[in-house]
């Protein structure tokens, strides 16, 4: 199967690459700058630049990739420390 994974070298998304690779499967990893593919090829995965908030080029690469399936593990998480981010509150009891 040929799947496209968004946020391959993500927080998810750079555990997940390997294994799909593993199991046979053609994985295209969507990355949003070049520094970031290098992780994504030796994981054995082809890479895409591109700006996940760029509609027209989001259309450009899937057309181009032309995937079976799209597993979306965008994210924007810094500086994770186990704690609420600003913006993110815990649900209410």
């Amino acid at each position: 199967m040929r799947i496209m994974v968004a946020g391959a070298s993500g927080a998810v998304g750079r555990h997940l690459l390997p294994k799909l690779v593993q199991r046979g499967h053609s994985v295209v990893g969507l990355a949003r700058s070049p520094a970031k593919t290098d992780r994504i090829c030796k994981a054995g995965a082809e890479a895409i630049v591109v700006d996940a908030l760029d509609r027209a080029a989001v259309h450009a690469a899937v057309a181009r990739a032309r995937p079976d399936v799209i597993v979306h593990e965008l994210t924007a998480i810094s500086g994770a420390s186990g704690g609420c981010s600003e913006g993110f509150l815990p649900a209410s009891t």
